[in-house]
């Protein structure tokens, strides 16, 4: 059971789709032990690995995609609500 104690998984609408996990193991730039509340989308990962490279991309093609380097990197709190 991937979901816990929550009901469904991946491709449901109940609560257990929704609360994955996501482990991030970066020395150097994420600080061992760190965690945070942020809420992340899949979508995030364009915007996200675009501007570790610091590749610009299209406002037409990230519209849906919030970077979430700075909350990797313990600078701030992202975009996504």
């Amino acid at each position: 059971r991937s979901a816990g104690a929550y009901r469904g998984m991946k491709m449901d609408a109940y609560e257990g789709a929704h609360r994955m996990p996501f482990v991030v193991r970066w020395p150097g730039k994420v600080r061992a032990g760190a965690t945070s509340s942020q809420l992340l989308c899949f979508t995030d990962m364009l915007a996200t690995f675009a501007d570790i490279i610091r590749a610009p991309l299209p406002k037409a093609i990230t519209q849906d995609s919030y970077s979430m380097l700075p909350v990797l990197t313990g600078q701030k709190k992202a975009g996504r609500t």
